[in-house]
């Protein structure tokens, strides 16, 4: 009999927290108020998306002539090959920016740097640049981005080997 009143009780309970007669929704209003001042607060799908970098890479010369650049990344290069430094970024305001294409070596030291004046004429915008000065070693590409909204880093950097 014991067990059978702590297990009704329990049921009584736990129907009590669910029922939306006895739920309350912390700050006065009905379970239908919350419920609709929360289809009515805006998403945060609704506010603009920040300037970032969506992606750096390295690869080698496009193959296709009607590409500018090759989509495809590339870990692995022989020294004297072009090495193609790919980054893209969305924009919310397209305009004029800069881009400085670091590179270092596995120490850390800055063994190229490149700085480029572009416009972007949309959101999401492709830039590259290309060197065969490399030599042999391991390296670490990343890229900085000056637009009117401010600095953008690249969070990682992509990490190849020159053979």
């Amino acid at each position: 009999m014991k067990k059978f009143s702590i297990v009704a009780i329990s049921i009584v309970f736990l129907l009590a927290g669910i029922s939306p007669v006895f739920a309350d929704s912390g700050h006065g209003g009905s379970v239908d108020q919350a419920g609709s001042a929360k289809k009515d607060a805006p998403s945060a799908l609704s506010y603009a998306v920040p300037d970032h970098i969506k992606e750096i890479y390295a690869t080698r010369a496009p193959t296709d002539s009607s590409t500018s650049y090759n989509p495809y990344a590339v870990k692995y290069f022989y020294s004297g090959e072009s090495i193609y430094f790919v980054g893209r970024v969305f924009f919310n305001s397209p305009g004029p920016y800069s881009v400085y294409t670091i590179v270092t070596d596995a120490g850390g030291n800055t063994v190229l740097m490149d700085a480029w004046d572009y416009t972007a004429d949309s959101s999401d915008r492709v830039f590259w640049f290309s060197t065969t000065s490399l030599t042999s070693g391991t390296y670490n590409c990343s890229v900085l981005v000056y637009s009117s909204n401010g600095y953008l880093l690249s969070p990682t950097a992509f990490t190849f080997v020159v053979l």
